[in-house]
């Protein structure tokens, strides 16, 4: 194996067209076995973040504006990558199955907390196909904001009130959270069944 890691306060990360990320403190973990991965089930590395006080590039709204709280994720990347330009590269990882394993995220930003496992796969447009389970704290203020920046359809606000009425229950923390699963395909949020809001 090797591995590395890298951990400070006040980061900065410049990405492509000069966008920027920076966060208060946090701290990233890489592993990447010895043997390099022969399908689509063998891991090609392995990862873990955590951040306090995140902030994204402006042009990527989440819920708001404001940085994400906290934020932990432990995955897997797993199947090949040729060595190749990066779209012919991710083409070829997706078409031979290679997927992202989360078991466990935890993020916060504004009303809403959220935990839980995910599987990250790309589609035909090497956009992310994302199906996750998770726990969700303060669903009910959070489709009260979506709604007032007019990204949820006001005819749907009822029917994911009702569901989040039918699921909710006590947190073992306190508070009420809905237990659900939740996709993001072609665009847009799903909660359980419902089509919440259009996503970048």
């Amino acid at each position: 194996f090797t591995d590395a890691t890298l951990q400070g306060d006040s980061l900065t990360v410049i990405l492509p067209s000069s966008r920027v990320i920076s966060l208060q403190s946090g701290k990233a973990t890489l592993i990447v076995p010895s043997t390099p991965p022969k399908s689509y089930r063998d891991v090609l590395l392995h990862f873990s973040l955590t951040a306090k006080t995140l902030t994204l590039p402006q042009d990527l709204q989440l819920l708001t504006t404001d940085p994400v709280q906290d934020f932990s994720a432990d995955a897997q990347v797993k199947g090949a990558v040729p060595v190749a330009p990066l779209r012919q590269a991710l083409s070829a990882w997706r078409d031979q199955g290679g997927i992202v394993e989360m078991p466990s995220f935890t993020a916060s930003q504004g009303p809403l907390t959220v935990s839980g496992a995910t599987t990250i796969a790309l589609d035909a447009n090497l956009q992310p196909i994302i199906a996750a389970n998770l726990k969700a704290k303060g669903m009910g203020p959070t489709i009260d904001l979506l709604a007032s920046q007019r990204r949820i359809a006001p005819n749907d606000v009822l029917k994911l009130k009702l569901f989040i009425a039918a699921t909710e229950q006590n947190a073992p923390d306190g508070g009420k959270q809905v237990t659900s699963g939740l996709t993001i395909q072609n665009g847009y949020l799903y909660l359980g069944p419902f089509k919440i809001a259009r996503v970048a």
